[in-house]
């Protein structure tokens, strides 16, 4: 009897745990994901009523120039130097160097919703917070380091600030797009969720062949940095 009892008590139990991780975990994430779905629709949606966007080069003259910093600047040649930018790179490929770099920031912390924002905004302190502090910072914070970690590498880099329809003050995203010359043309590489996009046959991606697929409803691959990180990955 005593046997039976307690076979009887550790069924109970499985059962007990079962149905608290189904109502805990299991249902919250299938109604999220199913939240996700239906919001991903509407974006679509969103986005084809504005296909006239495009990253080609307009049919009159535009006055805006780009200049970016060289690897020789001062700062830049220090924050290759202080952090071994060349380890962390990596022997590889053009492509191979930009994810191991993407992979080193986007592990420096965890990420931060609502972070205080500091005033000097410089990979130096921001790196500092997270690695010395253990700070978890924000989209615009990671970028920021990633920018000046690209240049540092003789990348040219900028920030891009991803923006909403609507709800621009709570809902935006910053990445970082990086010039690829061997494909010749702007990729993106977050390293905030430490991954890029690329097409089915595994092209990198950029915002605008990005949003172009959206609108088409063409595959797109997100990929990890990490997981997928290339050889010589080094880590923060």
């Amino acid at each position: 009897m005593k046997t039976k009892s307690i076979k009887a008590f550790v069924i109970a139990a499985v059962i007990v745990a079962a149905v608290v991780v189904a109502t805990v975990f299991v249902i919250p994430l299938a109604r999220h994901r199913s939240q996700n779905v239906s919001m991903g629709r509407q974006w679509a949606s969103l986005l084809k009523k504005h296909s006239g966007f495009s990253a080609k080069r307009p049919g009159y003259p535009v006055d805006v120039n780009f200049q970016y910093a060289a690897p020789t600047d001062d700062n830049l040649r220090k924050l290759r130097k202080m952090y071994n930018l060349e380890t962390v790179a990596g022997q590889g490929s053009e492509t191979d160097r930009t994810i191991n770099l993407t992979s080193w920031v986007y592990q420096l912390t965890g990420h931060a919703n609502n972070p205080q924002i500091p005033k000097e905004l410089n990979a130096f302190h921001l790196i500092r917070l997270a690695k010395v502090e253990h700070k978890t910072i924000n989209c615009y914070m990671k970028t920021i380091i990633l920018n000046e970690v690209f240049l540092a590498m003789g990348f040219s880099s900028r920030q891009t600030h991803l923006l909403p329809h609507s709800n621009e003050e709570d809902e935006s995203h910053f990445i970082t797009s990086v010039y690829s010359r061997t494909q010749g043309k702007w990729i993106l590489m977050d390293p905030d969720f430490g991954v890029y996009v690329t097409d089915e046959k595994g092209n990198i991606l950029g915002v605008a062949e990005i949003r172009s697929r959206l609108i088409a409803v063409q595959p797109l691959v997100v990929k990890d940095v990490v997981n997928t990180g290339r050889s010589g990955l080094a880590k923060a």
